[in-house]
């Protein structure tokens, strides 16, 4: 049991931040042929896309899905191979569907719903 907040878990030179909330059990895969580490962030293109960034670091082959409201994306899924030591980087583009309502995106690498990571905006944010 640790108190709710944002840790950095190191094992074998690998480090992977997390968040903790309290009451809730979570599930850490810290093995060096499988490690992975990744964040999620956002920006607007000047043709008024959303660009949705993802930096991974880790091991092995990682396939990353991910989940939309009010973004329309021309695929879901994409896949990369991570070696130790370096980091890797793709983009998925999209359009807001609606620009009145704010839209979601919630990245799960692997399958691992508990991993998922998210970023959200809105249309008037330019």
């Amino acid at each position: 049991m640790v108190p709710e907040g944002k840790y950095v878990v190191t094992s074998n030179g690998n480090s992977q931040t997390q968040i903790f909330l309290p009451g809730s059990n979570y599930k850490l895969d810290l093995r060096s042929n499988n490690f992975l580490s990744y964040e999620v962030s956002k920006t607007a293109s000047a043709n008024g896309e959303v660009v949705i960034n993802v930096t991974a670091k880790g091991n092995g082959k990682h396939v990353f899905n991910i989940r939309t409201d009010n973004l329309s994306l021309t695929s879901n899924q994409k896949e990369m191979s991570l070696k130790q030591g370096g980091a890797q980087s793709f983009e998925w583009r999209g359009r807001i569907t609606s620009d009145d309502t704010p839209w979601v995106a919630v990245v799960v690498p692997d399958g691992e719903i508990n991993e998922r990571k998210e970023v959200r905006g809105a249309g008037w944010e330019k």
